[in-house]
């Protein structure tokens, strides 16, 4: 589920796409992490985080070393071609409090 959190207080419980766009701010951050194998960050188990949505957001895409290792890159599939788009090219992800790696998102 989504969850939406604001100066760490919880707003909105693994909230449906209509509560997120309610409970967004003036500055929006997702933070995900891409789900399996298959290295999807949006548009695989997480519809919720619709085009209306990541439109008002920054993104953090956060994840493993392992996790990274096994993926060649990472993959968008919002349903919105354009989004897709602008979501593609190179990334920073956080591996590690200090630590970023660059991936390509297709």
């Amino acid at each position: 589920g989504v969850d939406v959190w604001r100066d760490g207080e919880l707003l909105v419980r693994d909230g449906s796409e209509s509560e997120i766009l309610d409970a967004l701010g003036e500055r929006n951050v997702v933070v995900v992490s891409p789900i399996g194998g298959q290295g999807f960050v949006f548009g695989r188990g997480n519809p919720q985080l619709s085009p209306a949505v990541l439109r008002r957001c920054d993104v953090e895409i956060v994840a493993s070393r392992a996790k990274l290792d096994d993926l060649d890159s990472l993959r968008v599939d919002t349903d919105d071609p354009d989004l897709d788009t602008e979501l593609r090219g190179w990334t920073k992800v956080r591996v590690g409090r200090f630590e970023r790696r660059m991936m390509k998102v297709e």
